[in-house]
């Protein structure tokens, strides 16, 4: 019997049950871990993308800016050129790429979920962030990129002036440097290029080009993560392990238990900011091929669609790839005693004849008025003392 044959009492009997069933069906479909599940995730991502993520990218961003200054101070300079000049260039590189990718995540990924987890509502993003993050996003992945690479070639020459200090200077100059910070800012632009075709700008859909054999394969599988993120920590990891190798031998041997002078605290210092910034981002990188293999073993490209375990360890991943951003302003303000004094001095704390340290070599140049035997037993031990500057 069909409808057409049915009383109306017995239509909205049948009805009822259709529209019933339909909503167990419907009920079934959605379990209620499954929600759970997805109140987790939102509430995961809000805490530790969204709330910490914007704390974190503000304060680094002050950070770095004062990093910026500092860096770029006369005294500040002059200080490294007695360490031959280059890792203030690298350093500040890495604060002018760091601030520029903390502003662009902060509008384009922690400001989004910090506003969607306040307000539980997609207008916000659908009417700002998601036009903007087309733009937003590929530009911080070029910036980010460049943080990690910048970070590479400063432990490369860390580590080259740990095991080489008698050749430092002469492998690493200044216009080598200058051609490294070149390089990777072309590399940076090259290795994100994909992520600009990926979608179109005036309504913020898919193109074409987004499902080519070699975008989603060769690209997003293959050559990104091996350029962003193997890659980078092998190379961490090894730059480190022969530092920490070196020193550790330097000093089983004694070779710097003299004439430790405050030229040579400068450069255990450095090195020391060298190793914690790497590792900071070799920790970082850690995270991305973590979560990029608990992705692939997911078979999903999104983190609301893996499990628990997997989108935790995302929100870890895109809180550390703040982090990493923000903390080397600490790291400089640990470490450098110089940094401290010209950073308090231009703060207005202390007068410069307070807050300055002394120049690095001005005890040898007190004791070179003492005669010429003196300063003949300078020269005689400078090289020795120059072999110890950079363990």
């Amino acid at each position: 019997m069909n409808h057409s044959d049915q009383t109306v009492p017995d239509l909205v009997s049948t009805l009822q049950t259709d529209l019933t069933s339909g909503l167990a069906d419907a009920t079934t479909s959605v379990p209620r871990h499954v929600e759970r599940d997805l109140d987790l995730f939102n509430n995961t991502f809000f805490y530790l993308v969204g709330v910490s993520g914007t704390v974190v990218s503000i304060i680094g961003i002050v950070g770095n800016s004062l990093s910026i200054s500092v860096l770029s101070h006369v005294d500040m300079r002059l200080v490294m050129a007695g360490l031959y000049f280059f890792p203030s260039t690298y350093l500040l590189v890495l604060a002018v790429y760091d601030n520029l990718f903390l502003v662009a995540r902060l509008l384009a990924v922690s400001g989004e979920w910090l506003v969607y987890g306040i307000t539980r509502s997609r207008v916000f993003q659908l009417k700002y962030t998601t036009p903007a993050a087309a733009v937003l996003e590929p530009i911080a992945f070029v910036l980010g990129t460049g943080s990690i690479f910048t970070t590479v070639g400063l432990t490369i020459d860390r580590c080259i002036a740990v095991m080489l200090p008698l050749k430092a200077s002469v492998i690493c100059t200044k216009r080598r440097v200058r051609i490294v910070q070149s390089v990777v800012f072309l590399l940076s632009v090259l290795t994100n290029v994909p992520l600009f075709l990926e979608t179109r700008l005036e309504k913020r859909v898919e193109t074409p080009y987004r499902d080519t054999e070699f975008h989603a394969t060769v690209y997003l599988l293959f050559l990104y993560p091996i350029v962003k993120t193997f890659a980078p920590a092998v190379i961490i990891f090894l730059c480190n392990s022969i530092i920490a190798g070196t020193v550790l031998r330097a000093r089983k041997t004694g070779m710097t238990s003299s004439d430790v002078t405050t030229r040579v605290n400068d450069a255990h210092r450095l090195t020391a900011q060298v190793v914690f910034i790497s590792l900071i981002t070799l920790l970082s990188r850690l995270f991305e091929a973590l979560t990029f293999v608990m992705l692939e073993i997911n078979d999903t490209v999104f983190y609301d669609e893996c499990p628990v375990y997997c989108f935790v360890v995302a929100a870890m991943n895109e809180f550390l790839a703040t982090f990493n951003s923000a903390a080397n302003f600490f790291c400089y303000c640990y470490f450098g005693q110089r940094f401290r004094a010209i950073l308090l001095q231009q703060m207005g704390v202390c007068k410069a004849s307070s807050c300055c340290i002394p120049d690095a070599d001005s005890s040898n140049r007190r004791r070179s008025g003492m005669g010429s035997k003196t300063v003949s037993l300078t020269s005689v031990t400078s090289t020795a003392s120059q072999a110890a500057i950079y363990m």
